[in-house]
């Protein structure tokens, strides 16, 4: 496939894991603009998702597989919610260099997300697509920067609107990634 003059070729991943298990692994192998081509990741506690990409110039540079590495802990830390607790702290892992605050309305339910992220899922145009999807998303860059004074409201089905909210994340993420 000949690549239009302003993309190149790539091979993007998009891997979400829960519970330290795959349950959601899409790759892209097409022309991709510059935006596509990143590494970012990040993780709420009960769910992870992890961005990786392999972009080049040459003629079908873009073959093989692309890790859906989550990487180690890299020593910072953050606050993630259980239920309507939002005092938990998570270690950040890989390219997870924020904190993440994210307020989100699932089904009527207002909550709030907290967990770590990259710097490239704070920023720029991914930034501005969760934002779209989500609301009001914020990173920074402290450790426990992202406070534990917010709480989600507690309801019957807290976890199955947390899952369900982080299921419009990722998704976000991969309509961006694979659709731009």
């Amino acid at each position: 496939m000949d690549c239009p003059p302003t993309t190149q070729c790539g091979n993007v991943r998009v891997a979400t894991f829960a519970g330290g298990q795959a349950v959601s692994d899409m790759t892209m192998k097409s022309c991709v603009v510059p935006q596509q081509c990143m590494v970012g990741s990040f993780n709420v506690g009960m769910m992870k998702t992890v961005i990786n990409s392999k972009c080049c110039t040459e003629d079908n540079c873009n073959i093989g597989t692309v890790e859906a590495s989550t990487g180690g802990p890299n020593g910072k830390e953050c606050h993630t919610c259980i239920g309507s607790d939002c005092s938990s702290k998570l270690k950040c892992e890989g390219v997870e260099d924020r904190c993440l605050i994210a307020k989100l309305d699932g089904g009527g339910e207002k909550m709030t997300v907290k967990g770590c992220a990259s710097k490239s899922i704070c920023t720029g145009q991914m930034k501005d697509q969760l934002g779209q999807a989500l609301g009001d998303m914020t990173c920074c860059e402290g450790n426990l920067c992202n406070g534990d004074k917010s709480k989600t409201r507690s309801g019957t089905s807290s976890g199955e609107v947390n899952r369900n909210s982080i299921t419009i994340m990722v998704l976000s993420i991969a309509c961006f990634l694979f659709l731009h």
